[in-house]
């Protein structure tokens, strides 16, 4: 759903439709989710905080922002491996508001901070698990 609803705000409702289709009529796609498996759930994650955080770059909506870094600590919280995902989702919100849409320096530090206050504050259980455990 969240392939269709990104393709529906970007583009059209038929490409929508047609990825849609598509992603649920690729054969490793129903290889796999008949399972649960973690780089699926993480390719998701980092799908769905794409597209938040583009939503917001869109709208300027700021619930779309604390979205997109709630999913973006969910993300790390799977694999560590986010990370290399997460990052050009930074350079993105950073060129997007100072260079696009020319919002002060301050603002945008304040938005960056919050969202990684955010993100660490949905990751940081995960990780605190991990060190008690071992």
């Amino acid at each position: 759903l969240a392939v269709y609803a990104f393709c529906a705000r970007f583009l059209t409702r038929r490409v929508g439709w047609l990825a849609l289709f598509g992603l649920f009529g690729a054969s490793m796609l129903t290889k796999v989710a008949v399972t649960a498996r973690i780089d699926v759930t993480l390719a998701c994650m980092l799908f769905t905080t794409t597209y938040a955080m583009m939503a917001y770059l869109e709208s300027r909506r700021h619930g779309w922002l604390y979205v997109s870094a709630v999913l973006a600590g969910f993300s790390l919280g799977i694999k560590m491996t986010a990370a290399v995902w997460l990052l050009p989702i930074g350079v993105m919100f950073l060129y997007e508001s100072l260079v696009r849409h020319r919002a002060p320096v301050w603002n945008v530090l304040k938005r960056g901070v919050m969202f990684a206050v955010i993100m660490a504050a949905i990751a940081s259980p995960w990780y605190v698990i991990l060190r008690t455990r071992f």
